[in-house]
């Protein structure tokens, strides 16, 4: 019980000791740096104004490895411009196998197809899952 009293003490005492200080600076608005944001933007992901038809697998060897070497995706645009597409495979655990993108330009309104090559080939029999985005971009 005494030490718990004098370890009050003690720690009421730092407590009477100490000072808090508040300082104010003043500086000249041109020795602060800008900063700037957009705020909350709406964007109208993850909906997609133009339709994917389908996605079609092509095959073929790299060395002696074969299996499925890249996808076509057919798709109708929303409007005309750039696009970037990428697709991602996955296997039965939602695992990345392999993973494809390209930039391409449209320039008329139709049916386009439009082909991604994976850098080796997947087996087939790993492949349970296909993701494809269609991002359009400014440039």
């Amino acid at each position: 019980m005494k030490k718990r009293i004098v370890l009050v003490g003690i720690l009421s005492l730092f407590l009477a000791l100490s000072t808090a200080y508040a300082v104010q600076l003043t500086l000249n608005p041109d020795s602060v740096s800008r900063a700037g944001g957009t705020g909350i933007v709406s964007v109208s992901s993850p909906e997609f104004d133009g339709t994917i038809n389908s996605a079609n697998f092509t095959a073929g060897c790299v060395d002696t490895t074969c299996g499925i070497t890249g996808v076509n995706i057919v798709w109708d645009p929303a409007e005309t411009g750039n696009y970037t597409i990428i697709v991602i495979l996955y296997d039965s655990l939602s695992n990345v196998l392999a993973t494809a993108s390209v930039s391409t330009t449209v320039g008329t309104l139709g049916t386009t197809t439009t082909t991604l090559t994976f850098n080796q080939p997947v087996n087939p029999k790993d492949v349970y899952g296909i993701e494809v985005m269609i991002v359009q971009t400014t440039s």
